[in-house]
């Protein structure tokens, strides 16, 4: 696979349901318990919204909302990683997930921030930042990086690639949709097969980055040989 086109979106996706149907039983489990939260939430916010004269939701339901999601998003993709790895995915494995809370809010605050502000200013530069950025979560989860590292490297490794990504995002919402349309029940392996897809198509840009910059610093080094012999050759 080359540098230009490190990834293929029909690979990715045929990863996705190889993952998925080796990995179903913890996959789907996970999902529905992680998914019980929003339902409860969302419920929770339709009745005070009913019965609330301004047919609003309470602002306390919206900040628990805001952080059941960012919970959510971190253990969901934990659970991911650990099944594209072929490790356990018990609940202490999982749950051993929180010690990138701190990192994942900053990083998902930054990453809000920012593509808010792009959009204020014009709605391509939200767009833009988001699709350059969005790769974070798995980063953090991933490689432990920190927030500002991890929305940099996003920025770096995406570079070049965006409206492949941009056209991934939208072959991936198809796929979803798709799932919602048979019968709701398969939206939920349409979306385990969507995350592993973008998951997969992570690391194939991160490798790819590593490989680039290998072969950049080989290149720098080979100039600075082939200037020093010169030298050599004058000083003897």
């Amino acid at each position: 696979m080359s540098d230009r086109h490190p990834f293929h979106i029909a690979k990715s996706l045929e990863y996705g349901w190889d993952v998925l149907s080796r990995r179903w039983v913890g996959l789907v489990s996970w999902t529905i318990i992680l998914w019980i939260p929003h339902a409860m939430i969302n419920t929770a916010s339709m009745i005070f919204a009913f019965v609330a004269e301004d047919h609003q939701s309470p602002w306390f339901l919206k900040v628990i909302s805001v952080a059941v999601n960012v919970i959510t998003l971190m253990l969901y993709t934990r659970v991911v990683l650990l099944c594209m790895d072929d490790s356990p995915a018990g609940i202490g494995d999982v749950l051993s997930g929180f010690k990138f809370l701190i990192p994942f809010t900053t990083a998902s605050l930054l990453f809000f921030l920012v593509v808010l502000i792009g959009s204020v200013a014009l709605i391509l530069p939200g767009i833009y930042i988001g699709l350059a950025t969005g790769l974070y979560s798995f980063l953090i989860v991933d490689q432990f990086m920190g927030p500002i590292g991890a929305l940099k490297r996003s920025f770096h490794i995406t570079r070049g690639h965006l409206l492949q990504i941009a056209f991934l995002y939208f072959v991936l919402c198809m796929v979803i949709f798709g799932g919602l349309i048979c019968f709701v029940v398969g939206v939920i392996p349409a979306s385990i097969v969507s995350t592993v897809a973008l998951a997969d198509v992570y690391r194939r840009l991160d490798q790819a980055y590593d490989q680039v910059q290998m072969g950049e610093d080989a290149g720098s080094q080979d100039q600075k040989d082939d200037r020093s012999e010169p030298e050599e050759e004058v000083a003897g």
